[in-house]
């Protein structure tokens, strides 16, 4: 196989591993959130979703084991990132939950909570709702 051919490619079980990161209402939350962000802390994402920290957890845990997310980790607090796509598939479902809030009530109404929360994130991005 050619090394071009290896960088636009998934093996069968590592697309259903991308698949399950988006296989889960909760999960998709956090995505959705994560993707309107620069970086993100799981406080944040308690505060918006009313999710208790272990769970939110447990679920970032899948979307790292899933390739979708980074994690950094700067003192006490962690801030997840969305990982840049190396596959079409990646950016193409990466791309579909950046504008599920168009078509997703409840990811349209977490962002519009996040935008009122006071956020130790510091590199949070403000995004512009339908009306």
């Amino acid at each position: 196989m050619s090394k071009e051919k290896a960088t636009t490619s998934l093996g069968v079980d590592k697309a259903a591993e991308l698949f399950n990161g988006f296989a889960d209402p909760t999960r998709l939350r956090l995505l959705s959130l994560i993707a309107h962000c620069k970086e993100i802390c799981v406080c944040d994402l308690e505060a918006v979703t009313g999710l208790p920290q272990a769970r939110i957890s447990r679920h970032l845990a899948n979307l790292r084991h899933s390739d979708l997310v980074n994690s950094r980790r700067d003192g006490v607090w962690i801030y997840y990132s969305l990982k840049q796509p190396e596959t079409p598939l990646q950016k193409t479902l990466l791309d579909a939950i950046r504008n599920a809030h168009n078509s997703v009530g409840q990811l349209a109404k977490d962002l519009e909570t996040l935008q009122c929360t006071p956020c130790c994130s510091p590199q949070t991005v403000q995004i512009k709702l339908p009306k």
